[in-house]
């Protein structure tokens, strides 16, 4: 029995013709054709928007039935005006009002820890030693207002949350006046041993010169034996002459001034030798090249900052729009100022108003300020916390207080039942307040103050993995971590992993301090929370090595599930300490 070959490449296009040629031809009008299923992973097919807003419709029938169950147990009982009531009758806001004007004492003594250091008041040392304890107190004092009054946490957290951006802002402002002052000192090293080497060219252009006036003034005294020697045998003779003949002296009168003309001509020549006008020639091309005159040694700069004084336009940036449209803003056109100018009260309080915790001498400025981006983002700053503020009463207390007893209890499908339901409100008003906090009042702030760089964020929500998500959710605190932190560990010797490690040790610490500290209760499950993610980067790249979908839904995991349950062991430890004991 003869078997039909397998189909080649070569005859695909050929039976792709016959086939068409069938369907066009054959008398039983055929419809089907090889064709593959579009769920099938190798269909091509990948547009399932109709399911993604399938999901969303979802989402949204499941939270209003949320949001209904929720007003059905508890009533309506968010009272939008009952914060601004709270803060007008507390007192707590007279010390946050005072904290934070108290702050700007630290930021005066850094730019007087800097101008001393300029102008020679401070040693290196000192100036480093009083700088760190100027930071040491900008913690410290706060922590410890907080701690010895009775503080609301309400309000001690925005302050302590202030402070702690102060401290990285001031930390950051001496690392790079430091920076400038290294690199200022290195080139003016540089620029005296340039002098030095000129002072040396002219001690030898000195030395040269000597010899010359020397062997001159030798030559000279050689000539002036040898003349009057000659005047000497003229005057002999002359004499001789005298005595034979007093006649021939009248009759020959030129002879005399013959001779002396000679001995002049007998100078002339040894002062003229050619041994003399070469090295009279050689010196003043050595001192031509060597010229401390023509190099104008006095006024070689010092300070390394006269490349930007010619300056009177700004460098070309790349300008960023924070609309993230394809609009190109232009920038502001300034005049660069270098280290030591920048050691003024005006670039200082720009710095600590700017949304940066990078401290630049030159900040990239926008030239105009859009009234109309102006006006929405300052709608979204006093809505947004308005809304997470109902949301809270409405929703997330009435589920932390009914999580008490569950916790106490320790059942563990309860606490699970109510970590689950905690889940979406808590991720809904973390959203919100990164919206509003992020590009609401970042781009507020970077529009009044014509920031250029308005990169706050990136696109965290793609991240496949643990580390991508904390390098591009939080871009100020993640150039500040690598600037100060990262790199300069990795040049002091620490491997890539050692000093990740530091990094997230560090954050950490700052996470418990900022909400052990308002709540003076320390419980350490922010600290926990923070460096767990540590091995949990390790597991999630372990078991997605690639990332891709199921390392999304990793990263989104901890979002979800981890600050909800943070915040039930938080919520339990205050409310057992403040209204338990007291009831009691």
């Amino acid at each position: 029995m003869r078997k039909n070959r397998t189909l080649s490449h070569e005859n695909l296009a050929d039976y792709e013709a016959l086939m068409e040629f069938y369907f066009k031809n054959s008398p039983d009008k055929p419809i089907h054709r090889p064709a593959s299923s579009l769920l099938v992973t190798n269909s091509g097919f990948n547009n399932f928007r109709g399911l993604f807003n399938l999901g969303l419709f979802l989402l949204l029938i499941t939270t209003a039935r949320m949001a209904l169950e929720n007003v059905m147990k508890y009533g309506i009982i968010m009272d939008p005006s009952s914060w601004i009531r709270f803060i007008l009758h507390t007192p707590d806001k007279y010390f946050a009002f005072g904290l934070l004007i108290c702050s700007n004492l630290f930021v005066i003594t850094a730019l007087l820890l800097e101008r001393a250091t300029v102008r020679g008041l401070l040693g290196n040392r000192l100036s480093l030693a009083l700088t760190i304890w100027n930071l040491i107190c900008v913690l410290a004092f706060p922590t410890g207002v907080i701690l010895s009054v009775d503080f609301n946490p309400l309000f001690s957290a925005p302050v302590l949350l202030v402070y702690t951006t102060l401290f990285l802002k001031l930390f950051s402002y001496a690392a790079t006046n430091r920076w400038c002052r290294q690199s200022q000192m290195k080139e003016m090293s540089q620029n005296l041993n340039k002098i030095a080497g000129l002072v040396s060219a002219k001690t030898v252009t000195d030395s040269c010169l000597l010899n010359q006036n020397k062997a001159k003034s030798e030559l000279e005294d050689t000539s002036y034996v040898k003349q009057r020697n000659t005047i000497t045998n003229v005057e002999g003779e002359e004499k001789e002459a005298s005595n034979s003949s007093e006649s021939s002296k009248q009759t020959n009168p030129e002879k005399e001034g013959e001779q002396f003309t000679q001995g002049n001509l007998l100078l002339h020549r040894t002062v003229s030798s050619p041994t003399m006008k070469s090295r009279s020639k050689s010196i003043p091309q050595f001192s031509e090249k060597f010229d401390i005159t023509q190099l104008r040694c006095g006024r070689l700069s010092l300070c390394g900052s006269f490349g930007y004084k010619s300056l009177t336009e700004t460098l070309e940036h790349e300008p960023y729009d924070p609309q993230l449209s394809l609009e190109k803003r232009p920038l502001k056109p300034l005049q660069y100022i270098s280290y030591p100018d920048n050691l003024t009260l005006r670039n200082i309080y720009y710095f600590i108003f700017a949304p940066t915790l990078c401290y630049e001498i030159n900040f990239p400025r926008t030239l105009t300020i859009r009234k109309t981006f102006l006006v929405k983002r300052l709608f979204e700053i006093i809505f947004i916390p308005q809304l997470c503020f109902c949301l809270v009463q409405q929703w997330i207390l009435p589920i932390l207080k009914n999580s008490v007893i569950p916790i106490q209890q320790a059942g563990f499908s309860q606490l699970v039942e109510r970590c689950l339901k905690l889940a979406v409100p808590n991720h809904l008003i973390w959203i919100l307040m990164f919206y509003a906090l992020f590009h609401s009042f970042f781009n507020f702030l970077g529009e009044l103050l014509h920031f250029g760089d308005r990169f706050f964020y990136g696109d965290w929500w793609n991240a496949e993995t643990v580390p991508a998500f904390w390098s591009t959710w939080n871009i100020p605190v993640h150039r500040f971590a690598r600037r100060h932190i990262y790199v300069p560990l990795i040049s002091a010797g620490l491997t890539r992993s050692q000093a990740a490690m530091v990094v997230f040790f560090i954050s950490a610490v700052l996470h418990e301090f900022l909400v052990s500290v308002p709540m003076k209760m320390p419980r350490m499950w922010a600290f926990l929370a923070m460096f767990s993610q540590v091995p949990y980067a390790y597991l999630v790249n372990h078991l997605f090595p690639n990332g891709g979908t199921w390392g999304n839904i990793a990263v989104w995991i901890t979002l979800i599930i981890g600050q909800p349950l943070v915040m039930l062991f938080y919520f339990h430890d205050f409310y057992i300490a403040h209204y338990v004991k007291s009831d009691v």
